[in-house]
């Protein structure tokens, strides 16, 4: 039976200078609320959003429910955008751009780990029990098909889409050493990834990860590569999806908190966990690690792969929550509530224009016959799109005075321009 949901804060939030601008970023907090061993429990959870540039915390929902595992943001880049929320035993989806914060859909799934959405469907994994493993839904929250627990009985942490024809969930055979029982907490796991056929609604196949697979959690697809954090091995695996080959990319991460990348806008898979003890992310492509590492006791963390920022969570599961931002140099924080479970980053549309940080940078000439020059402080990166969204160009920028190059056909353009910490997006005419 479902859990019973109620909103106590009634009505939508209405979008306000969030929307109206288009440029405005926003962090996502889930507060799982205060940790309870003993009745009454409260059993209130709430979710809200820091808007960056705005410097603002604002809470939308609270719901009636015993803990937080997940949330996800799923931006089209275009022009929709809705937050996912794993709430215990219920999935809750938000409309997180037009009327932002407003409900649009709520379906049951008893013992959900976590939730992700990938372009028309949705997957969910639960923690280890009877039921099914992993269910998928249409956008609109609907069951289309699952995975059992006669096929995959243990935990399912996370799961990545190919091609939109095969599902990749990762998940861990239990060793023999339980270091937390009742609740299964074991040292020599064995990772294991399993993989469905989303076309023809079956499970095909189990694969061995190894022991330099164990603690396998979270996945992503770089490249047709699947990427693999190990927290019990300390690894981080590339599986190749043709040659069925297993590398170790990076050793020392020791808790994952997930792979951040806006979707579809050729960001490379970065993982953000804890290596080496400091909280960091780890670029797929390039092999190195950013440089705003930070040493904190994070309760989950995320990085923000446009701008390089790092945003974390701390709490002490009773009387306080924060959530935290830095760029290596600088650091600042700002309360949320008690708990803070998790968060996921929304990014600004590639077109958008924020007049309010439109000093950062100068574009002259335009229109150009090609050759641009960029002149602003602090200034990092940027990107070129065309009247579709599609990124056609980017570069990185010296802090200062820059001419690139602009090698596109004649037509109209927008640039981003990336500072350390704002962006602004301006036409750009190719004559």
């Amino acid at each position: 039976m479902m859990k019973k949901i109620t909103l106590l804060l009634t009505g939508s939030l209405i979008c306000g200078s969030v929307c109206s601008q288009m440029g405005a970023m926003n962090v996502f907090v889930a507060n799982g609320g205060v940790f309870e061993t003993s009745l009454p429990y409260a059993d209130y959870v709430t979710i809200g959003y820091y808007d960056v540039y705005n410097e603002s915390y604002t809470l939308f929902d609270t719901i009636y429910t015993q803990s937080v595992q997940d949330i996800y943001l799923d931006w089209d880049g275009i022009g929709e955008a809705h937050l996912l929320v794993a709430a215990q035993d219920s999935i809750i989806k938000y409309d997180a751009l037009i009327n932002l914060g407003e409900r649009v859909a709520v379906t049951s799934f008893p013992n959900i780990k976590f939730v992700k959405q990938f372009e028309e469907i949705v997957v969910a994994g639960k923690w280890f029990g009877s039921g099914n493993a992993v269910q998928i839904y249409n956008d609109t929250l609907n069951l289309i098909d699952s995975i059992t627990d006669s096929e995959i009985p243990y935990t399912v942490y996370d799961a990545v889409a190919w091609l939109q024809d095969t599902l990749y969930v990762s998940f861990n055979i239990p060793g023999t050493v339980d270091l937390c029982p009742p609740f299964g907490c074991y040292q020599d796991s064995i990772g294991q990834i399993g993989v469905f056929d989303l076309i023809g609604g079956s499970y095909i196949r189990t694969i061995d990860l190894g022991e330099a697979g164990a603690g396998a959690r979270h996945v992503s697809i770089d490249n047709g590569n699947i990427i693999i954090s190990c927290v019990e091995s300390n690894n981080v695996l590339n599986y190749n999806i043709n040659s069925a080959s297993i590398d170790t990319l990076a050793t020392g991460i020791t808790s994952s908190y997930g792979f951040d990348r806006p979707y579809d806008w050729g960001y490379p898979a970065a993982l953000t966990g804890v290596f080496n003890g400091i909280i960091d992310s780890y670029n797929v492509n390039n092999d190195n690690f950013p440089y705003f590492s930070s040493n904190a006791n994070a309760n989950t963390a995320r990085r923000e792969v446009q701008t390089d920022m790092l945003f974390y969570t701390q709490t002490d599961f009773s009387t306080y929550g924060k959530l935290f931002w830095t760029n290596g140099v600088t650091t600042d924080s700002i309360d949320v509530g008690i708990s803070p479970d998790a968060i996921a980053i929304q990014y600004h549309l590639a077109w958008s224009v924020d007049e309010s940080v439109a000093d950062i940078a100068k574009i002259y000439p335009n229109p150009s016959n090609g050759f641009v020059n960029i002149e602003g402080e602090k200034l990092k990166s940027y990107s070129i799109y065309d009247l579709a969204g599609h990124l056609v160009q980017n570069g990185s920028l010296l802090n200062g005075s820059n001419t690139i190059d602009v090698d596109l056909h004649s037509g109209v353009y927008f640039i981003n321009i990336q500072s350390y910490n704002r962006y602004v997006t301006k036409k750009l005419i190719i004559q």
